[in-house]
């Protein structure tokens, strides 16, 4: 994909976790990056790949992460995982010198009129970027709501962030 950040603000949004999904953006709202987590396959587990995910937030002036908790029902070793995400994401900023902000589902939601459904993500980002590609590969004939929903982070700390001092 094309640089589109070459002296530009960029804002990153994370959708933490192993299915979830990270979005770049300029100043401008242009999209540099959007990318599932990445994740390889270390035996029968799939594991972060570190060394991408640094790639991914390298250049970023601010981080968005979804501030997630535990939801009943879930097990334990799948939040341990979940929240195992969490902090990588957020140790990365930290290491990295990066601005990390943490938003709650609920209020960047909100603030997209999002409720319940969550393919209305998917809805909200292509009004609010019509030519915007949700489709995690070229096979995949399903919009990811992962990548929409990274996408509105970011898009929120874009719209809403912006005067924010780190």
């Amino acid at each position: 994909m094309e640089n589109l950040s070459e002296g530009k603000m960029i804002i990153t949004g994370v959708d933490p976790g192993k299915s979830g999904a990270i979005c770049q953006l300029n100043e401008a709202g242009d999209i540099v990056s959007l990318n599932l987590c990445p994740t390889v396959k270390v035996g029968k587990k799939l594991q972060y790949d570190l060394q991408a995910m640094r790639k991914l937030v390298i250049g970023s002036d601010q981080i968005w992460l979804e501030r997630v908790h535990a939801m009943p029902g879930q097990g334990v070793s799948s939040m341990f995982s979940f929240g195992d995400g969490f902090g990588i994401w957020r140790g990365m900023a930290v290491a990295l010198l990066i601005p990390l902000y943490y938003i709650s589902p609920q209020k960047w939601k909100g603030k997209f009129g999002i409720k319940g459904d969550k393919n209305l993500a998917i809805l909200r980002a292509k009004e609010i970027h019509p030519t915007i590609n949700l489709k995690p590969s070229l096979r995949c004939r399903k919009d990811s709501v992962a990548l929409a929903e990274a996408f509105l982070i970011a898009r929120y700390g874009l719209e809403w962030g912006r005067n924010r001092a780190p």
